[in-house]
């Protein structure tokens, strides 16, 4: 069963949820991007505050709200965010491992308790 709503991020929201995937914006707000990017995404999608982490400042207690015991988060993260994002749900104990892209740089949290 899936359920597609529009809302701010789990606002209203009621779990426990066996998987959440989660590709947020990370981008730093004074960052510059290719014309092909900028011109084409919103701007909400790419841009989360002058270090790209204020997304993850709001999701990380959410998830944590919202994942069952033997559920999974996979997070998408910008590739030097590595450190920065994982502290913060670690800081809501829940365990966290980070997965390399094929360009073998940081892209993905996997998040569990």
């Amino acid at each position: 069963r899936v359920t597609f709503k529009s809302g701010n991020w789990a606002e209203g929201v009621e779990g426990p949820f066996d998987l959440i995937l989660c590709n947020p914006p990370y981008i730093e707000s004074d960052a510059s991007l290719d014309p092909q990017v900028v011109d084409h995404e919103p701007h909400q999608a790419l841009f989360a505050g002058p270090d790209g982490l204020d997304d993850y400042r709001l999701l990380a207690p959410q998830i944590a709200r919202l994942l069952a015991r033997d559920g999974v988060a996979l997070i998408e993260i910008g590739h030097q965010q590595a450190e920065s994002v994982s502290a913060m749900f670690s800081a809501q104990g829940l365990k966290v491992q980070v997965r390399r892209d094929l360009a073998g740089r940081d892209r993905c949290l996997i998040v569990r308790y």
